[in-house]
């Protein structure tokens, strides 16, 4: 049975990785209060409609190739529903606690990814970022196997070239170029 989802910080503190994933309660509540698409083979291959909202699982049912961008470490994610707000890109503040569940919710984010471009053939760009999305824009992005974001998206829907890019410089955020200060800056010029 496929899963996806990691528990939120302090729940992961206590418990460990035996922890209740946040993502059973978002799916349900997703699907009970915003009565949001299900995909049907999902629901029946599964058996539970409620679990289909997930986007770690609901792409392995699309079969149309994806583009998956994420970061490693998704910043919004981390802070505004895991609830860690000791999470930081600063390994030298982290705490041991911090570091375990920064390392745990990037094991996962990558193990999910990677899965989604091996067995299902979507293609992947992956920093090892905390950040939400300030680092991957189009024209100033981290560079991942000598590829932007840009050169792999353009050979991905153009030439329909599949990409797996993992940045694999460590188990916390380590990728240079993750704040995206210079296409901020770009950006404020042209303003």
């Amino acid at each position: 049975r496929p899963s996806a989802g990691v528990c939120v910080f302090e729940e992961y503190r206590l418990l460990g990785e035996r922890c209740p994933r946040a993502d059973i309660f978002e799916s349900w509540y997703v699907r009970h209060t915003e009565h949001a698409f299900e995909d049907q083979h999902c629901a029946r291959e599964l058996g539970d409609r409620s679990r289909c909202w997930d986007a770690g699982i609901l792409a392995r049912y699309v079969t149309t190739p994806l583009f998956l961008v994420q970061n490693r470490y998704d910043s919004n994610q981390i802070h505004n529903e895991m609830l860690c707000d000791m999470c930081t890109d600063n390994i030298s503040a982290m705490s041991e606690h911090v570091r375990n569940y920064m390392s745990y919710f990037g094991n996962h984010t990558e193990m999910t990814l990677r899965d989604l471009s091996s067995r299902f053939g979507h293609s992947v760009f992956m920093p090892n970022c905390y950040a939400h999305t300030q680092n991957l824009e189009l024209t100033n992005s981290a560079s991942i196997d000598g590829q932007t974001f840009m050169t792999a998206l353009k050979d991905w829907f153009f030439d329909g070239v599949q990409h797996a890019h993992f940045d694999d410089c460590g188990d916390l955020p380590c990728s240079p170029n993750c704040d995206g200060s210079s296409a901020a800056l770009q950006v404020a010029m042209l303003i």
